[in-house]
């Protein structure tokens, strides 16, 4: 064998015995950290969202004298409202106060508010937006 033949063979011994001795691939290792992070991130969004949830109550009840007239100011007036539905999941969660401007109202006792549609019956509570 001519030298330069056998310099290449112990190259590739000494890179062979490195990387099965020596070398410690972080790939999974970095690539766990990246899921880790990720899913930790996941996990925070999930919690705040949860916490808002929990932390959503009954509005005080309103008369339906009393939530046509505010609605109707608002209608009038063009003025932002929220309110909230009478309605609740089955485990027991309220859903988000509804927003938007009062578009107007229908013979069949609806109020539409931004591209909602809305019983005026099934409404607890209006205020108007802050």
């Amino acid at each position: 064998m001519d030298k330069q033949h056998q310099q290449n063979i112990s190259a590739y011994q000494k890179a062979q015995t490195f990387f099965e001795e020596r070398y410690y691939d972080r790939g999974m290792v970095k690539w766990l950290g990246y899921y880790l992070s990720d899913h930790t991130e996941q996990i925070a969004k999930e919690q705040a969202y949860n916490t808002q949830i929990k932390a959503r109550s009954w509005q005080t009840a309103m008369t339906e004298i009393e939530i046509t007239a505010l609605l109707f100011k608002a209608y009038r007036q063009r003025l932002k409202v929220d309110l909230q539905v009478k309605l609740q999941s089955i485990d027991g969660t309220l859903p988000a106060l509804v927003s938007g401007i009062v578009q107007g109202y229908d013979e069949n006792n609806f109020v539409f508010i931004g591209t909602d549609a809305i019983k005026i019956d099934d409404i607890q509570w209006v205020g108007f937006h802050k």
